[in-house]
C-alpha cells in the first residue's frame, strides 16, 4: 500500500483551484501533467509503500498525534513554480499560508508519532503547498508569462478541522486517492 497523511481541502477551494490550472494551463511553455482538482491536498507526511499488516499500528499512532492541536485557518495563494534554474521548474503549486504554528506543530507531531513505529522523519524542511501540476518535459523554457498570470493567485481561505491516513493508487491516468482514517481537530484539541 503507498500512504500518506493529508489535510483535505473544501469543495470550494477545489474549484478556485481548477479555476487557476484553467488559466494557466494555455500559458505553459512544456508538457505539464496536471493534477485533478478534486486530488488536489495538503500533504503533511509521505510515507510511501507499506506492508497491509503495518496499517492497524499506523492507524493507533496517528490518532495520538493532533491532542492539543485545534482546528486552525490557512490560505492558498501565491502560485510559484520550483526548479532550478527557474526555467526549468519540475513543480507548479500554489503556497499555504496562515496559522503556521499550527500547521508546522500538527505536522511536527504527525512526524514524531510516525517515527516512534519505524517511519523516519523527513529530512527536508517541510514547505505546505498544494500541487497543482508536474512539469514532465525537460529543457529551458519561457515560464514568464505563466508566472505573470499566476501573480496574486488566490484560491481562498480554508480551515483545517482534520487530517487523514490515504493510500494513493497510481493509474496512467493519474492517482487516485482511498481515505483510510480520519482524526478530526478538536476545539483546544480536546477529545
Amino acid at each position: 500500500m503507498r500512504l500518506f497523511v493529508a489535510a483535505p481541502l473544501p469543495t470550494e477551494i477545489h474549484r478556485r483551484l481548477a479555476e487557476i490550472q484553467e488559466a494557466l494551463r494555455p500559458l505553459a511553455p512544456a508538457r505539464v501533467s496536471w493534477v485533478r482538482p478534486e486530488g488536489i491536498h495538503l500533504t503533511l507526511k509521505f510515507i510511501g509503500e507499506v506492508g497491509e499488516e503495518r496499517l492497524p499500528e499506523i492507524k493507533t499512532a496517528l490518532d495520538g498525534a493532533h491532542k492539543g492541536v485545534s482546528p486552525f485557518l490557512l490560505e492558498a495563494r501565491n502560485v510559484q513554480c520550483e526548479g532550478r534554474p527557474p526555467e526549468e521548474p519540475r513543480l507548479i503549486w500554489i503556497l499555504v499560508q496562515g496559522s503556521r504554528e499550527a500547521l508546522e506543530r500538527l505536522q511536527g507531531d504527525i512526524e514524531r508519532v510516525l517515527e516512534r513505529v519505524g517511519f523516519p522523519r523527513e529530512s527536508r524542511r517541510f514547505k505546505p503547498h498544494l500541487t497543482l501540476g508536474r512539469v514532465k518535459a525537460r529543457g529551458r523554457a519561457d515560464w514568464g508569462p505563466l508566472m505573470e498570470r499566476a501573480a496574486g493567485a488566490d484560491a481562498g481561505e480554508f480551515i483545517v478541522a482534520e487530517y487523514g491516513l490515504y493510500q494513493s493508487r497510481l493509474a496512467p491516468e493519474g492517482a487516485t486517492y482511498a481515505t483510510l482514517e480520519r482524526y478530526p481537530l478538536t476545539p483546544e484539541g480536546r477529545p
